[in-house]
């Protein structure tokens, strides 16, 4: 285990510190994230920002929570058999919009803020356990090939996300294409009678 300390009072060493973990590691098994700092009077970054901004988690969600939601029958884990890779990644992904609502709603109001971002079909990898005949036709679609995005256009909504000043002291909201979306319907009233 290592720790990574940044100090927040210089963006250029936060901006350094995943420098830092990459050049060892490929990975982050563990993110505890402490700003370690309040009260602080008039102090400001280097670059003229408070260490004490307000917090934002972006979660990110996918078009494929529309696929099934949380499965009401206690079998999240599929721990009683039916496993469905699909029905499982539609299940993880409604819960990121569930996690991120539920931050929004009970620490909104203490200024942090919570959002969850589709970034939409990225030329990933993240298809690889995909069966390969499922691929191929995937591939083959022409319209679908055009409208997957760019690495940098998939981040965009989730930069959008964390750093526009659009989401200064507010959350709750789910993005798609940097502006605002509808999630699934099931999302929405779930959402509706929480409020």
């Amino acid at each position: 285990m290592q720790l990574v300390v940044m100090d927040q009072a210089s963006l250029e060493r936060v901006r350094n510190a995943p420098k830092s973990i990459l050049a060892k590691t490929d990975r982050v098994n563990i993110l505890i994230n402490d700003a370690g700092i309040m009260a602080v009077p008039d102090l400001q970054t280097h670059a003229g920002t408070s260490p004490e901004f307000q917090s934002r988690v972006v979660s990110l969600a996918s078009s494929g929570h529309r696929l099934g939601g949380i499965d009401p029958s206690n079998n999240w884990h599929y721990q009683k058999g039916d496993y469905n890779p699909s029905l499982a990644y539609a299940q993880s992904k409604t819960a990121n919009i569930y996690m991120a609502n539920e931050i929004e709603r009970c620490f909104g109001s203490l200024g942090l803020h919570a959002t969850n971002v589709h970034p939409g079909g990225i030329a990933t990898g993240l298809g690889r356990h995909l069966p390969a005949e499922y691929l191929q036709n995937l591939y083959q679609n022409q319209g679908l090939i055009k409208i997957f995005k760019s690495l940098e256009q998939g981040a965009a909504t989730s930069i959008w996300a964390a750093t526009g000043k659009e989401w200064e002291g507010r959350g709750g909201r789910y993005l798609s294409d940097c502006s605002e979306a509808m999630p699934g319907r099931m999302i929405w009233i779930r959402g509706v009678q929480q409020l």
